[in-house]
């Protein structure tokens, strides 16, 4: 408590001198003090990330913000793994709308305002200071707060304000806001707004605005403002941003959209300081979202886009999609009756794959692959050119929104086309079946689009059926990527 109070005195009198500036010598003043040596990087743990939790708390109090959680604007939490825990905290306020029937709705603005810290390098402390990511975005969301405290700027919808911690160490502020979230809340939320690296406008040509077209109309709302207003729009699509604050909140079928302009500063590099930003085109940014916010958050409603809805009904989303698979590993051929097993040789194939979910956690995946196996043995190579059709149940084993886990488990079958033994081309008529069949096993993520994984085939047939059983096995790494 009495360090807590000591933050508050030494904090008080930066941010009240602060308040009131004009809109850039604001967002200058607010960066310079969030990104200054002092702050020590804003990493997690160290005195410099509380004294930007008691800045940003203060910020929001001298605006007249309500707590949204509880009865306090600043909202501890705890993450990490059983074996390491950590506290953060997020700041989060309310101004409550001027319509009566529209005041239980709202549009949710956020900003994290952690950075990596500081590390020592011979002695010397080097720091990130973290001007760009995300001091810039911080000071927006602090003078949006202060913009929209005004009475002749209040909208009709409630706006929370929302500084999000440990972003950097994998969006758990924002996770745990949405955590926090009751079902209905969830539904009573129309947008969200993450301000993510906002300070680079005129080397990045342009405002991003991903994730914006999540919400029906609003693809056309932000361009018309842009039109107005010069300022030049990218990146609009309904995709949205799973490497910033927005992907909790996408997650859970709440439209969401990431204003962000580039890696042009130098991104997770000491060298971000606040000298280098650009502080006219921050303001260009304010008065653009103040424009867009003030749309929205005034509209007669807003509505999500088909497959934001049946998120935030609980549905299942994308419950088809196709794609290309590729893999690489090795393969070797076992003999159990001769207690042997061939050498291990290259093994790859390519072709299609089908995902079909049958509930939230469980899927039916196919593939068809142009396939090669083979071994070696004294006698040479004895390689198979095949159409293998692997077909597995695949569980999901978390709920990320950005990286998703899964266990695959199956069997597949091989028709084989071609091969070679040695140096001879494969007599097919020397077999009485040379196709195959077996176990798949596959341990894998995916992120975004991507597809990655480790697969084990286990033969269960022998391609011999007279005097010797022969099975295969393999190896595999696998990736993919899938059109939708």
């Amino acid at each position: 408590m009495l360090r807590n109070c000591v933050l508050g005195v030494l904090v008080l009198g930066f941010s009240l001198q602060v308040y009131g500036q004009e809109t850039a010598a604001a967002l200058r003043a607010h960066v310079e003090y969030l990104a200054s040596d002092a702050l020590e990087g804003r990493g997690p743990g160290t005195d410099g990330k509380d004294l930007a939790t008691v800045y940003i708390e203060q910020q929001f109090a001298q605006a007249g913000l309500q707590p949204f959680f509880n009865d306090s604007l600043v909202v501890p939490f705890v993450y990490g793994s059983a074996m390491a825990r950590a506290k953060g905290y997020n700041v989060v306020g309310v101004l409550e709308g001027t319509d009566a029937s529209l005041r239980h709705e709202y549009v949710v603005l956020g900003a994290h305002y952690d950075h990596l810290g500081y590390r020592m390098v011979d002695g010397e402390k080097v720091i990130y200071n973290g001007a760009d990511d995300n001091a810039s975005g911080t000071a927006t969301l602090i003078k949006l707060a202060q913009h929209y405290a005004k009475p002749g700027n209040r909208p009709a919808r409630s706006l929370i304000f929302a500084a999000f911690d440990a972003e950097e160490l994998g969006l758990h502020g924002s996770k745990d806001f949405v955590k926090r979230l009751s079902e209905e809340q969830k539904l009573q939320i129309g947008k969200m707004f993450s301000f993510d690296m906002v300070g680079m406008l005129t080397a990045n040509d342009g405002l991003s605005l991903k994730g914006i077209a999540s919400l029906r109309d609003g693809e056309s709302t932000a361009k018309k403002i842009a039109a107005r207003s010069g300022v030049n729009l990218q990146n609009m699509s309904k995709n949205i941003e799973q490497r910033t604050d927005t992907a909790p909140f996408g997650a859970v079928g709440i439209p969401a959209a990431h204003f962000f302009t580039g890696t042009k500063s130098p991104y997770h590099k000491p060298e971000d300081t606040a000298e280098k930003l650009d502080y006219a085109g921050m303001e260009r940014v304010f008065d653009y979202s103040t424009a867009l916010i003030s749309e929205l958050a005034n509209a007669d409603v807003l509505r999500r886009t088909a497959r934001m809805q049946r998120l935030a009904e609980g549905k299942l989303v994308d419950r088809w999609t196709l794609g290309l698979v590729a893999n690489v590993g090795s393969s070797h051929h076992r003999y159990p009756d001769r207690f042997y097993h061939a050498k291990p040789a290259y093994s790859y194939g390519a072709g299609l794959r089908t995902n079909l979910k049958l509930t939230k956690h469980l899927a039916l995946n196919v593939e068809a692959l142009y396939h090669s196996d083979a071994s070696r043995s004294e006698e040479g190579t004895y390689r198979r050119q095949s159409i293998t059709v692997p077909a597995s149940i695949e569980i999901g084993l978390n709920n990320q929104a950005e990286i998703n886990l899964f266990l695959g488990v199956g069997a597949y079958y091989r028709f084989v086309q071609s091969g070679s033994d040695g140096d001879r081309d494969l007599d097919f008529d020397a077999y009485d079946n040379i196709n195959d069949a077996g176990l798949q096993i596959t341990l894998g993520w995916e992120v975004n689009r991507m597809r990655f994984g480790f697969e084990s085939r286990y033969g269960l047939q022998s391609i011999y059926t007279n005097d010797v059983r022969v099975r295969s096995n393999e190896a595999l790494f696998t990736i993919g990527y899938r059109f939708f």
